[in-house]
C-alpha cells in the first residue's frame, strides 16, 4: 500500500472509534459562527475545503479528505475553494477554476500537488499552467479560452470573498454547512479534523431532518 493511501486508511479507521461526540467541544475543537454563512448545496450538508496547492499540509490532507467523502454515510456535498497563500499562488487558484470550467478537475487536481511538491514545477504563469494542462490532453486553445473567461475570473474573486467571509487564516480549513469552521490547529491533527468533520456533518444532518 502506498504511504499516502496507508495514511488515508489510518485516518478513516479513526472514524470507527466510539463516543466521538463526547470528545468535541465548541470553541476548543471547532469554531461556531454567530451568523450562519450562505451555502449552495441545497438539501445536502455542505463541507467546504479551503486549500492552497502550495501548502504541504493541504497536500497531505487531500487524500484523507477525499477518502472520507467517498466513504461517509452522511449526505454531504464537498466544495473545494482554492485560495492563495502567496502572490504567486494566484495562478494556482485560477488553474483550479479553469479545470472546473473545462470539466477536468478529477484529471488534474492531484497532479497539481505532485507537480508542485514532487517535481519542482512552479506553475506560476499562464504559459506554465497551459503546458501542464496540455500534457493531460487539454488543447491550448480550450485552455486559454477558459483561463481568460469571465466565469473563471468571477469564480476566482468569489473564492477570495468566501475566504474572507469564513475568516480563513490558514490552510487547510474546513467549514461544515456554513455553521462551523475547523482547522488543524484547533482540532490538533489532520486525523482529528476528519473526525470533527464527520461529527459536525452528522450534527447538521440531524438538525436539518428536525427542521
Amino acid at each position: 500500500m502506498k504511504p499516502m493511501r496507508l495514511l488515508s486508511a489510518l485516518f478513516l479507521a479513526l472514524l470507527a472509534l466510539p463516543a466521538l461526540a463526547a470528545d468535541f467541544e465548541a470553541g476548543r475543537d471547532y469554531h461556531v459562527f454567530d451568523e450562519p454563512r450562505r451555502t449552495t448545496s441545497g438539501d445536502q450538508v455542505e463541507v467546504t475545503e479551503f486549500f492552497a496547492y502550495s501548502c504541504p499540509a493541504c497536500r497531505r490532507f487531500n487524500g484523507p479528505l477525499h477518502d472520507w467523502y467517498q466513504q461517509t454515510e452522511r449526505d454531504v456535498s464537498l466544495v473545494r475553494v482554492p485560495i492563495p497563500l502567496r502572490p504567486q499562488d494566484q495562478a494556482h487558484v485560477r488553474a483550479y477554476f479553469t479545470a472546473q470550467a473545462l470539466g477536468v478537475v478529477d484529471e488534474v487536481h492531484d497532479d497539481i500537488y505532485v507537480a508542485l511538491h514532487d517535481q519542482g514545477r512552479a506553475l506560476v504563469s499562464q504559459g506554465e499552467v497551459r503546458d501542464f494542462f496540455a500534457e493531460r490532453g487539454v488543447s491550448p486553445e480550450a485552455f486559454d479560452e477558459a483561463w481568460d473567461s469571465r466565469a473563471v475570473q468571477t469564480r476566482t474573486r468569489r473564492a477570495m470573498a468566501l475566504a474572507r467571509d469564513y475568516q480563513v487564516r490558514s490552510t487547510p480549513t474546513v467549514a461544515v454547512d456554513g455553521r462551523y469552521r475547523i482547522t488543524g490547529g484547533q482540532a490538533g491533527s489532520q486525523a482529528r479534523m476528519i473526525e470533527a468533520i464527520e461529527y459536525l456533518a452528522g450534527e447538521r444532518e440531524a438538525a436539518r431532518a428536525a427542521e
